[in-house]
């Protein structure tokens, strides 16, 4: 390979890494804003009663209940990881066009929100909402799922 290949290579995947960074530095912020936004609700008493049950289900058994939320961590990182990788892939195949498309979506958006920012607005928080009301509905079923023997007991 001659120095221009190696010179050219080092720079894709220098832009590939990139984007694979700012992809885990989004998914970051979107995962804490999300956390954020979810947390909210907790003044209502169902959700502080929901609280309080699976604080009682780890007090009656702590390793199991940590091993499980341990799985169940894992298998989402594992999701975001297959991903991460997929959009990676993409950047090394066309690195060009993949920063064309993402710039693209992004004049997009942007012409969305200059067009009508009440609108915009309105369905942003409409997609929070449904993003709320998904990962209540996943945490209820994941908390039905733990209402059954402890892990670790051959009940």
């Amino acid at each position: 390979m001659d120095k221009r290949a190696k010179k050219a290579t080092g720079i894709i995947a220098a832009i590939g890494g990139l984007f694979v960074l700012m992809a885990g530095i989004f998914m970051a912020v979107v995962s804490a804003l999300a956390v954020t936004v979810a947390l909210l609700p907790l003044r209502k008493q169902e959700n502080r009663e929901m609280i309080a049950n699976e604080y009682s289900k780890a007090k009656e058994n702590p390793a199991g209940y940590a091993q499980n939320v341990q799985h169940k961590v894992t298998d989402k990182a594992g999701q975001y990881q297959e991903r991460a990788m997929n959009e990676y892939n993409k950047v090394r195949e066309n690195p060009k066009g993949y920063a064309q498309n993402v710039q693209e979506k992004a004049k997009s958006e942007m012409k969305k929100v200059k067009e009508n920012p009440g609108g915009y607005a309105k369905d942003t928080k409409s997609k929070v909402d449904n993003r709320i009301q998904s990962g209540k509905q996943h945490f209820q079923e994941a908390t039905d799922e733990n209402t059954g023997p402890p892990l670790g007991t051959d009940q």
